[in-house]
């Protein structure tokens, strides 16, 4: 697979502002991206190799849901929308190909949860790996150069 041009590093999901009455280097927590912007960043970042080979990819919500213009969160509680992290993960799926998900969780001990947020669906292994390998990078900036030399040595039918 040809890494020159993909893009690995981490999607700013997580939004600050500065803190008000502080000096300009401190931040607070302002708001998440929507599901919808989210999904965005990731169709424009992956590779061209990855999604000719994909049945379906997107939000997990309804194409004219309000949850896609909703920001991130993994419970119902907009107030918990930063106690929460990103996971990913591939799977095979119940009765044909394998899906790669994006989910937020929530860390919260009040209030746990867990929402899927993104889902891509292929019928190559190899292509959910070589997604998975680029969701771990855009969602918690895994080892950029770790993950081009695998997937340089990814090679599609």
């Amino acid at each position: 697979m040809n890494t020159n041009d993909i893009d690995l590093s981490e999607i700013e999901w997580m939004l600050f502002k500065h803190a008000p009455d502080k000096p300009a280097c401190y931040v607070k927590f302002d708001r998440n991206i929507t599901v919808q912007q989210f999904a965005e960043e990731i169709k424009a970042r992956m590779p061209e190799e990855i999604r000719s080979r994909l049945d379906y990819y997107g939000p997990d919500v309804l194409f004219n849901s309000p949850e896609r213009n909703s920001p991130i969160n993994a419970t119902e509680d907009p107030d918990l929308a930063r106690q929460i992290y990103l996971t990913t993960s591939w799977e095979s799926g119940c009765s044909e190909g394998y899906y790669a998900r994006v989910c937020a969780v929530s860390t919260s001990e009040r209030k746990p949860g867990r929402t899927t947020i993104w889902v891509a669906k292929t019928f190559d292994v190899k292509v959910a790996v070589a997604l998975d390998i680029c969701l771990h990078c855009w969602v918690d900036c895994g080892g950029k150069k770790a993950a081009k030399d695998i997937l340089a040595h990814i090679i599609f039918d």
